[in-house]
């Protein structure tokens, strides 16, 4: 018996991709080689609803049967209809037939949305000890080292235990990032998403000393306040690293050294003993078995109230001073309980960016199906999924088709407005650099050129726009080269954010994958309205091309790799 499906056809499926809850879904199955008894048997859908910890199997019956051909052994189509009870709780859903592979169905609750400006948002992230040295007052760090010039590579000094014991700070702070807000914004950049700032031992900072004090080697609170300011008048908003999972081991909470006298380490009368998880041998769960970062327990009531609940709290505090949003560190390791409460607490205007590696609607993480999207958790994450197959094609490792392949479930798995709002990124600090993985400026312009025209907002990490180059952590956190720009690669990603904001295709538009017979050309359709732009990338003759007369001479410039097709 062969059984046919798309469901990616209204015929086969209606409606198309995600839908919100209380949704009436129908779906229809062509079944051939089969006589009526063996319909009978086989008919029976199972849908399988799965959030969190919870699964349940519902058996849907057929709600009609269509004889196709002369006679009854020549083919059957079945229609199951989802009635609006049936999807009344979000949750991915997986339907399937005997013999047939899975199909995911993704129902979210219905007051779900994403704020409209962030849509048409392009984000710069910046790591602020590697950008720039401004001028301003700013607090040196004991037990630290200074590099001498702003040129030097990034290293670590580890002990025998390979633990990092010094580390190297190049002196970038919040006041040289106010120096350069007219470089970032000529960029195109609406949001400056800042590495973590709050006062640290480290140069990453992704080990919290104290969550109510930004460091004072960056300029502090005068620094963090000025910045607001100043990139306000610009439009600029900023985005801030929100590390929950866990905290440095020195600091105010833990308080390993005996610095701070209260800490939960050595005084089991701490008012942060029950953040952590001690164990009877006096050791403590850690982040990925990294002794310096304890992991906390989020849903602790008193860690709750000091970065959530409270008015004075930390997500609270911050957002009254006029952040546009948070990026949560390892949001997979973060409680979806946390994920709600977090979410409530921020103001309606601001977005909540999560670090997920994988397709979000249907992230398992810990051995639970995680709800970032069927419920009110998250906006969007970081599309590593885009980033690392749209490189894999260029680099020949799949083909056209599998990319598409890839695109076309992240657009029917995801709630459209999660989908729209995904950040497609050059890069970020955890990754090997554009420039390097793609080794020329060519495969860099193919690749930006497809994540500015394609849905989501993207990212552009410091030095990329730049041809930067660096392997994996610490060298992909090398200064920005202020004193060698590539004037010419800067200029290609400002029009391209200049290309992006010009017409609401690449915003709002909808995406169409064209099938163009060649394992060698990705290409698609944006339209709107009455506009239509194609975007053909072939990589075996390394060309992008495009239609767009107002850029068509900027973008020839690509080294042949791409053309722009408009109607």
């Amino acid at each position: 018996m062969i059984i046919k499906h798309n469901s990616r056809e209204l015929k086969y499926k209606d409606p198309y991709g995600a839908v919100p809850c209380l949704s009436r879904v129908r779906l229809a199955f062509e079944f051939f080689e089969c006589n009526r008894q063996q319909l009978d048997v086989s008919s029976l859908l199972t849908l399988r609803w799965e959030a969190e910890y919870d699964y349940e199997d519902i058996y849907i019956i057929p709600a009609s049967v269509e004889y196709i051909g002369e006679n009854e052994s020549s083919g059957f189509i079945v229609t199951y209809i989802l009635e609006p009870e049936v999807l009344k709780r979000p949750g991915t859903y997986f339907y399937s037939l005997p013999d047939f592979a899975d199909r995911q169905l993704t129902v979210y609750r219905q007051d779900l949305d994403v704020p409209e400006w962030f849509l048409n948002s392009i984000i710069y992230q910046i790591f602020p000890d590697r950008f720039y040295k401004g001028d301003g007052p700013c607090e040196y760090k004991k037990d630290s080292f200074m590099y001498a010039t702003w040129q030097d590579t990034p290293m670590y000094i580890r002990d025998e235990k390979n633990d990092i014991i010094r580390w190297d700070f190049y002196g970038g702070n919040l006041w040289g990032v106010c120096q350069k807000l007219d470089y970032i914004k000529a960029l195109g950049a609406d949001i400056i998403y800042l590495n973590p700032i709050f006062k640290s031992i480290s140069n990453h900072r992704y080990d919290t000393c104290d969550y109510t004090q930004v460091d004072g080697l960056l300029g502090g609170e005068e620094a963090f306040a000025h910045l607001l300011e100043e990139a306000g008048k610009l439009d600029i908003g900023i985005m801030l690293d929100g590390v929950f999972s866990h905290t440095g081991n020195d600091s105010i909470y833990f308080d390993m050294y005996n610095k701070y006298g209260k800490g939960a380490y050595h005084n089991t009368d701490s008012p942060y003993r029950n953040w952590y998880r001690f164990k009877e041998d006096g050791t403590y769960e850690c982040w990925w078995d990294i002794p310096a970062v304890p992991n906390v327990n989020e849903l602790e009531p008193s860690y709750l109230d000091y970065i959530v609940r409270n008015d004075d709290g930390v997500i609270k505090t911050r957002g009254k001073q006029g952040i546009c949003g948070w990026r949560l560190d390892v949001a997979d390791e973060l409680p979806s309980e946390f994920l709600r409460e977090l979410r409530a607490a921020v103001c309606d205007d601001q977005v909540v960016l999560g670090e997920v590696w994988e397709d979000g609607s249907n992230k398992v993480s810990y051995g639970a199906r995680r709800t970032y999207f069927t419920e009110k958790e998250l906006h969007t994450v970081t599309n590593y999924v885009f980033h690392d197959n749209l490189l894999k094609f260029l680099q020949g490792e799949i083909t056209s088709g599998e990319l598409t392949e890839v695109f076309e479930s992240l657009k029917e798995n995801l709630p459209k407005h999660n989908f729209y709002a995904l950040v497609n990124m050059t890069g970020t600090h955890d990754i090997v650099r554009l420039a390097t993985v793609c080794g020329d400026r060519d495969m860099v312009k193919a690749f930006s050129l497809v994540q500015f025209t394609f849905p989501g907002v993207p990212l552009v990490y410091y030095g990329d726009e730049t041809m930067l180059e660096g392997e994996l952590d610490p060298d992909n956190r090398r200064p920005m080269p202020w004193n060698s720009l590539d004037q010419a690669s800067v200029k290609w990603f400002s029009d391209l954010a200049g290309l992006r904001k010009s017409d609401s295709c690449y915003t709002k538009g909808e995406i169409t994958f064209v099938n163009m017979d060649d394992n060698d050309i990705f290409a698609y359709k944006r339209t709107w309205e009455d506009r239509e732009k194609m975007v053909i990338i072939d990589r075996k003759h390394r060309g992008i091309e495009y239609f767009d007369k107002k850029v068509y001479s900027v973008v020839t410039q690509a080294g042949n790799w791409a053309w722009l097709l408009e109607k």
